[in-house]
């Protein structure tokens, strides 16, 4: 049995034992809150640490500024009114340089006559656009793209969806066939029909500018414009 002088120094000990249980849990409140290092569990393959292994001495740091980098890069959506054209192009062209931009809306809430717009009051680019619908009936029409265009036209795209599938893909390969002038911008209707359009949302900005318009967006790679009242 315990001594009156043990039992109080086992009291005593209880206490501080609690008291730095406390502090450690408010401690690790804080590092979440201050945006500190909290430590996670990830499991990789053998052949993936191995080659990461070749690459870096410190593997938990070079995962980290991969992830960092990669949020660095992820856009959220900008919200745009119909009839903001001078805010699109200040998007399109100052904040996003020569990434491709996804303009996503509703169906009729006015994304074509944003971009329809944008062109009439840009004299200092040059237009190429998929039309699907026969929208744009105030451009010239063109077959095929070529590097000496003076004026903005326009590629009438097959009214059957499955032709202009199957037409798209001509013109997909011939979009990243060379490096096109500098003041052409590809604007591509209905974007979300063609298969091979996210692969071109992440290799055009080497080629050309891209602007794509569709429903939803197809991936949080690019900045994005949603238009909404």
């Amino acid at each position: 049995m315990l001594s009156e002088t043990d039992m109080k120094v086992l009291e005593k000990l209880k206490g501080e034992i609690a008291k730095t249980t406390s502090d450690m849990k408010k401690t690790a409140r804080n590092s979440i809150s201050n945006d500190k290092l909290v430590y996670i569990g990830v499991r990789l393959k053998r052949e993936h640490i191995k080659m990461l292994k070749k690459r870096t001495k410190k593997i938990s740091v070079y995962i980290r500024e991969i992830v960092e980098e990669h949020l660095s890069k992820t856009i959220s959506e900008n919200i745009l009114k119909p009839g903001e054209n001078s805010r699109l192009y200040k998007f399109c062209f100052n904040y996003s340089d020569d990434k491709p931009v996804q303009v996503v809306g509703n169906s009729g809430i006015g994304k074509t006559t944003l971009i329809k717009q944008m062109i009439a009051n840009d004299p200092n680019h040059i237009y190429i656009v998929f039309d699907a619908h026969n929208e744009y009936q105030n451009l010239q029409d063109i077959q095929t793209i070529t590097d000496d265009l003076t004026q903005s036209c326009k590629i009438k795209m097959p009214e059957q969806i499955a032709a202009s599938k199957g037409l798209f893909q001509v013109y997909f390969n011939q979009i990243l066939s060379k490096k096109w002038p500098n003041n052409y911008v590809i604007v591509i209707e209905e974007a979300h029909r063609y298969r091979e359009i996210k692969e071109l949302l992440k290799e055009a900005r080497k080629f050309v500018k891209l602007i794509v318009i569709t429903q939803e967006a197809l991936g949080d790679f690019t900045p994005i414009v949603r238009v909404k009242f």
